[in-house]
């Protein structure tokens, strides 16, 4: 990898998870758990995990689905107004990273607005996007992209895993890159 100029290898990047109690943020579904990893050269410099108390009932089907229940959040979640500025200090500065970054991105604008603070303006990668360019496969979903590549995501669907598993195949895709430009 560079270790000197201006190419994208040498940016800060915040490859980011959320998990939320839905699928819709303007329907009222909220944030449950934010994971992220700040990465410098392809190290992991610093990571950020939070649970988030949504202050309210956590959907059956959304419990199935990331197994973040009402006593967890309740043991260990936090109020958004604390985390949500913590996270968009930690993203400053960097481009954000995500698999669907769109989905992610949409929480976290609207939880933004929720509490009355600036929607971050990082420039931001999608790794669903990436892996459509460069591979063809089946589905472009993070498990089948992970499984293309050989990455195991030990526990699908919370947020640090995902972050872990992105982060590999963000590496993956971007030495894909690299490779082809050199060729």
């Amino acid at each position: 990898m560079q270790s000197s100029g201006s190419g994208i290898v040498q940016k800060s990047f915040v490859i980011f998870d959320l998990e939320t109690t839905g699928f819709k943020p303007e329907d009222g579904h909220e944030i449950l758990e934010i994971g992220a990893e700040k990465l410098v050269e392809r190290e992991v410099v610093d990571q950020f995990h939070a649970l988030v108390n949504p202050g309210r009932p956590i959907p059956e089907e959304s419990m199935k689905i990331h197994g973040i229940t009402e006593e967890m959040v309740a043991a260990k979640g936090r109020d958004l107004r604390e985390v949500l500025p913590e996270f968009l200090k930690f993203i400053e500065g960097s481009i954000v990273v995500g698999h669907n970054v769109a989905f992610d991105l949409g929480f976290l604008f609207a939880a933004c607005r929720k509490i009355g603070v600036p929607e971050p303006r990082n420039s931001s990668l999608d790794t669903c996007e990436i892996s459509r360019k460069q591979l063809i496969i089946p589905s472009y979903s993070l498990e089948r992209v992970a499984q293309y590549f050989g990455v195991v995501n030990t526990q699908a669907h919370r947020a640090q895993s995902d972050v872990e598993v992105t982060r590999k195949i963000f590496l993956k895709l971007l030495d894909r890159a690299l490779t082809s430009k050199i060729k």
